[in-house]
């Protein structure tokens, strides 16, 4: 166990390293300022509720690029790492392959809590700090889900466009799939149509797979703020869930792979 441990830490530091390296803090820091400054234009043509409608505005963006910056490096790194054979050296030594696994998702969660961090501490300009808290929270847990997933993909997949391409649509999809439901199940629907209860029960059956990040960090808690640990119960409930899952799927292809 003493020397599990210190493998597993070793390669979450080098994931913070790399990520250091890669230049993706300062590309976030680049960001967040941009952000902010786009946020103040917006506070300038706000007739009212500047605050709030800086603070959602501002909240939406960040997520979205959060996610997605963590995303990408989590796949780039893991190609970078394959195209050198360093990933195929390290399993050639007598070592088991979850250490390696376990060890990169260490690092790419550590990774998200410090972009999440950074964030969070920007909203804290346009929310009140028990919102943003949790907010934060949320923002964590969201990334963490997608980094497992964008993991699993690459392992799945073991190409960059393929694997970008499902995280990309897993996302959207797990994003919208509460308003695909309402449009499904809406006034406007012929309940007659064949076609109709096909679709429904289509996009019944993804809702009850995907998670529903709709309700993970929404830009509502930051512009009514409002938010309490009941809503973030749901949100660790589902990060836990799917997360172990994408564990899971990534651990089976990562066990399959030939040396």
């Amino acid at each position: 166990m003493a020397e599990k441990r210190p493998l597993v830490r070793t390669i979450a530091a080098f994931t913070c390293l790399e990520a250091a390296r890669d230049r993706l803090f300062l590309i976030l820091l680049a960001v967040l300022v941009a952000g902010l400054g786009l946020a103040q234009f917006v506070g300038a043509i706000a007739i009212t509720e500047r605050s709030a409608l800086q603070g959602g505005l501002l909240g939406a963006g960040l997520r979205l690029f959060v996610v997605s910056i963590v995303c990408l490096f989590v796949i780039a790194s893991n190609v970078r790492e394959e195209q050198g054979r360093f990933t195929q050296l390290l399993f050639s030594l007598p070592l088991p392959r979850y250490r390696y696994y376990f060890g990169k998702l260490l690092g790419y969660g550590l990774v998200a809590a410090m972009a999440s961090l950074l964030a969070g501490m920007l909203l804290l300009l346009h929310a009140p700090w028990p919102v943003v808290l949790l907010w934060t929270i949320s923002l964590l847990c969201e990334t963490i889900l997608m980094a497992t997933v964008a993991l699993a993909c690459l392992f799945t997949f073991r190409n960059i466009l393929p694997a970008l391409s499902a995280v990309a649509a897993f996302y959207l999809l797990a994003r919208s799939i509460d308003a695909l439901q309402l449009i499904a199940h809406g006034p406007l629907r012929d309940p007659g149509d064949p076609a109709q209860r096909v679709m429904a029960a289509v996009i019944d059956g993804l809702a009850w797979l995907l998670p529903s990040l709709a309700r993970f960090t929404p830009s509502g808690w930051l512009i009514h703020a409002e938010a309490g640990w009941s809503d973030l119960s749901f949100v660790l409930g589902q990060t836990l869930v799917y997360s172990l899952l994408m564990v899971g799927v990534g651990l089976f292809d990562l066990y399959r792979r030939p040396l």
